[in-house]
């Protein structure tokens, strides 16, 4: 008996991660105007996680409706660039202020 009460709280608890990761890619979809498939395939490419994602799109957007021609893949690659600059950091290899432009 206390098996079967172990299996159904583990079903309830894998369902219920995988019901609320769906329902957090559609609403990230609603909210950012882009597909489930592109979001997905984003987020295999880029290695970001879906809140990055998400802040990621709604920011081009933002600049976008201003006036900036900076892009969802700029961004990106602003962000993969001061991941590997802190990762360097972390390590010790590099200082900020070997990291921060002068002048």
């Amino acid at each position: 008996m206390k098996g079967l009460s172990i299996i159904i709280a583990a079903f309830i608890l894998v369902f219920g991660t995988f019901a609320s990761r769906g329902a957090n890619l559609d609403r990230i979809s609603a909210q950012t105007g882009m597909p489930v498939a592109t979001l997905q395939g984003e987020r295999a490419s880029t290695g970001l996680g879906w809140g990055e994602l998400e802040n990621a799109h709604l920011l081009a957007n933002a600049l976008a409706a201003n006036g900036s021609n900076l892009t969802f893949n700029d961004l990106v690659a602003m962000h993969q660039v001061a991941r590997a600059l802190q990762r360097c950091m972390a390590r010790g290899q590099l200082t900020l202020a070997e990291a921060t432009p002068l002048g």
